[in-house]
């Protein structure tokens, strides 16, 4: 009896659930309403908003060479410094670091902006003479700015660009005579150009933080150098040079962003 019993129980549950599927069916059958779910409809992506100002600050590393032509005959020709005509060349390198800000505007996924810097250099590197190690060449370059346009693409909160303007410096060229006591130098604005790029990142709101790469090329011209000591007459007075200082630049960077809502 109790077996009966079980299997009652056991046929009973299985044509309830056998029910519970057959009924939807039929109704779908006799046209009533079936239950319909409608996937969203896919949205656009969100931009993030590049257009707005920017302040803030850098710091990196410079290395690059300078380019020394002396060209005429002149105390440091007689000791032997450099040979009239032939160039001399040596590296230099160091810190560099500064301040930033710009303005930017956005199309679309277009970001196109102008930004200005000003950096203060440790670079500085000196050469001695071939045949009078104690007669030295230096440049140092004290101070850099630059006025660059940019054009960058976005994706979302990042933004890749590439730039390029105008570069100019402040620069100390020097020659010493360090047996003698004789030197000659000149402190001078030189300009040139800049090319580069780099990549932000908005970390947080109002938030910028990126990476850098510049080339830069500052044509001194034609320098003549102060020597009080250098004495006149033929193989005696002040240097003039032709030089030109070439160096790259890798900068960290952070700045706040200021933003405009339109764009």
């Amino acid at each position: 009896m109790r077996t009966f019993d079980r299997t009652c129980k056991h046929v009973c549950g299985a044509a309830a659930l056998l029910l519970s599927f057959l009924m939807p069916v039929a109704a779908f059958a006799d046209g009533m309403e079936r239950p319909y779910y409608e996937p969203p409809l896919p949205t656009a992506p969100v931009l993030m908003n590049w257009s707005g100002f920017y302040i803030g600050g850098q710091a990196g590393g410079a290395w690059g060479t300078v380019d020394w032509t002396q060209d005429n005959t002149n105390y440091f020709n007689t000791t032997g410094a450099t040979l009239l005509g032939r160039d001399t060349s040596f590296d230099s390198g160091g810190f560099i670091g500064g301040i930033i800000g710009g303005a930017n505007i956005q199309s679309d996924r277009w970001v196109f902006g102008i930004e200005l810097s000003f950096d203060g250099t440790s670079m500085s590197k000196s050469r001695a003479s071939n045949l009078f190690p104690t007669d030295t060449y230096k440049t140092e370059l004290n101070w850099l700015t630059t006025i660059t346009g940019r054009v960058g693409y976005t994706w979302n909160n990042w933004l890749v660009f590439g730039r390029g303007g105008w570069a100019g410096g402040g620069i100390k060229e020097t020659m010493t005579d360090a047996t003698n006591g004789v030197v000659a130098s000149k402190d001078s604005f030189v300009d040139g150009w800049t090319a580069g790029g780099g990549v932000d990142v908005m970390m947080w709101p109002n938030i910028v933080l990126g990476l850098t790469y510049d080339y830069v090329d500052l044509n001194h011209g034609t320098q003549v150098l102060t020597c009080p000591n250098c004495g006149t007459g033929v193989g005696f007075g002040t240097p003039q040079l032709d030089s030109e200082t070439k160096f790259s630049t890798i900068m960290a960077r952070a700045s706040y962003f200021f933003p405009i809502d339109d764009y």
